[in-house]
């Protein structure tokens, strides 16, 4: 499941393990009509940015736990969730609000 994050763009920042943030590609991106995802490992030390129209995931490589912290700017407000499978390219699962006031859930 990918997420984006309302208008802000952000920054993970250095943490621990080795983690791969994932990032969904328009069905029409693939030579088979198919969404693809593109991958960069991040090691601990290395950083990545994005804007606010970025949609992405993070999955963890190893064995061990691994941490990533995000920095966005502006203040993050909300997040939406899509499902990221090639069939249902970047529908919308749910919208959450952080500042506690009503998400919504989409079938």
């Amino acid at each position: 499941m990918g997420a984006a994050h309302s208008r802000a763009g952000g920054r993970p920042e250095p943490g621990a393990g080795q983690r791969r943030p994932r990032r969904p590609r328009p069905p029409d991106a693939g030579t088979d009509g198919r969404a693809r995802r593109q991958r960069r490992p991040l090691t601990d030390g290395r950083h990545a940015t994005f804007g606010a129209d970025h949609v992405h995931d993070v999955v963890n490589l190893g064995d061990e736990p691994a941490l990533s912290i995000h920095v966005y700017a502006p203040r993050l407000v909300s997040m939406t969730f899509y499902d990221d499978r090639p069939a249902c390219f970047l529908d919308v699962v749910r919208h959450e609000t952080l500042d506690g006031t009503a998400s919504s859930a989409h079938p």
